[in-house]
């Protein structure tokens, strides 16, 4: 199973395919000004498979990413449905998942955290949980 923080972080920021010579390949991409975030979730993918890194010169960043099919296909099935993913999670792994996800899509203040992202249902399923489960007050725009 994967670690629930490394999942919203993927959910967020992650990318798969399938290369041409059958490599199943999930990973993301991170600035390097961002090595402390980059560090934390290559830690993470680890546990899942060698890590490759990629430095991509023009973007000023690194690919990492790990060759793994049943990764693939789990997180495939987990971007698709990723309301319903967050739904089925515990308290615990909920608070983890956002977390990542907020690592991956938000820029945070003293004062707030705004996300973004394009899946209006995930986005609501959060806000929920925030508000009935952790008592914080929670926008949806």
């Amino acid at each position: 199973m994967v670690d629930s923080q490394l999942l919203g972080f993927l959910i967020g920021d992650g990318w798969c395919y399938k290369d041409v010579h059958r490599n199943y390949i999930v990973g993301f991409t991170q600035s390097i000004r961002n090595s402390d975030v980059m560090n934390c979730y290559k830690h993470l993918l680890s546990h899942l498979g060698r890590v490759y890194q990629k430095h991509r010169h023009r973007k000023n960043a690194f690919d990492v990413y790990v060759k793994n099919k049943r990764l693939l296909e789990s997180f495939k099935e987990c971007k698709t449905r990723s309301a319903e993913t967050f739904e089925h999670l515990t308290s615990n792994d909920k608070k983890k998942f956002i977390g990542g996800f907020v690592d991956a899509e938000a820029t945070v203040t003293i004062s707030r955290c705004r996300i973004y992202n394009a899946s209006h249902e995930l986005l609501a399923a959060i806000q929920h949980y925030l508000k009935e489960e952790v008592k914080l007050y929670a926008i949806l725009y």
